[in-house]
């Protein structure tokens, strides 16, 4: 019967290499671990080093992008005054002054019984008080708000004014401190914007009221427009995704981007549609 040979291994164990070297580490192997060390820490505060001029050439490059977006604007609503300045001063005083002359010959006219000539002064009067309208609907759409030296909360209680006068549209308005002001290149961006988020309430959603927020967080403000008419679908996806051509969402969203803000959209059909804007109120460093 053969003898029973010992058992190489003990129960429990494992053939695994140790995790440290069987050799102790000798000093020219300690220097070079430390050579290889003090060089990837160069390395590293050198990318930092990179890192911090990337980020501020990134904002020097914010800077520039959203000065060339403020005067942009700026020349944009200084082109839009002076037509409308031009429409107000010339055409239509000139349009006026004309239709006060028809008037007054058409007197004659009717007084001397030449019915022919009254009828067609008549219709040149009607003519000319369409042409009249039309330079006032101008004037409004192309300068809708004097800004300058008007506090936000003046300028949106203007404008929901305008929206009742022009559209029918009821604003309700929620103001929360009234007095607050914001730089004249905000002011130039966020109105228009919002005018023409209450516009597309009058074309699309099917209601004649509106809701807007307006609250001061800190060093920002916040707006909200809310509508409980019919809604849309919008994909989730929306500010990455083609333009709506419908209402300009997209547009008013990359403008908003170039300071800072942010608009976010909620809406489904039957259920109304939300839209928050969230705009800082001076430059922040990035």
């Amino acid at each position: 019967m053969p003898e029973d040979k010992e058992t190489p291994h003990s129960v429990g164990t494992t053939n695994s290499p140790s995790p440290w070297p069987s050799d102790p580490v000798s000093a020219g192997q300690v220097q070079l671990l430390k050579e290889e060390l003090a060089q990837t820490k160069q390395q590293l505060q050198t990318i930092l080093h990179e890192w911090e001029g990337t980020k501020e050439e990134l904002r020097q490059r914010t800077r520039q992008l959203r000065m060339v977006a403020s005067e942009l604007i700026w020349a944009e609503q200084k082109i839009r005054q002076e037509i409308a300045q031009t429409l107000h001063d010339q055409l239509q005083q000139l349009l006026f002054a004309t239709q006060v002359q028809v008037q007054f010959v058409s007197q004659v006219l009717v007084s001397q019984a030449q019915e022919t000539a009254h009828t067609d002064i008549k219709q040149i009067k009607e003519m000319l008080g369409e042409a009249l309208q039309l330079t006032r609907r101008l004037t409004r759409d192309i300068s809708p708000i004097l800004l300058q030296g008007q506090d936000a909360a003046a300028v949106m209680s203007e404008l929901a004014e305008q929206m009742k006068e022009w559209h029918g549209l009821e604003v309700e308005l929620h103001i929360s401190t009234p007095g607050e002001t914001l730089e004249a290149d905000r002011q130039q961006l966020i109105f228009p914007i919002v005018r023409e988020l209450l516009s597309n309430v009058v074309k699309h959603s099917g209601v004649q009221r509106a809701t807007v927020y307006m609250v001061w967080e800190a060093e920002h403000l916040i707006l909200q427009i809310e509508d409980k008419g019919r809604g849309f679908a919008l994909a989730s996806d929306w500010p990455t995704s083609s333009p709506d051509p419908r209402s300009g969402l997209r547009r008013a969203y990359d403008r908003l981007a170039l300071f800072g803000g942010h608009m976010d959209v909620v809406s489904r059909p039957s259920q109304g549609t939300t839209i928050t804007i969230q705009l800082p109120t001076r430059d922040r460093e990035q």
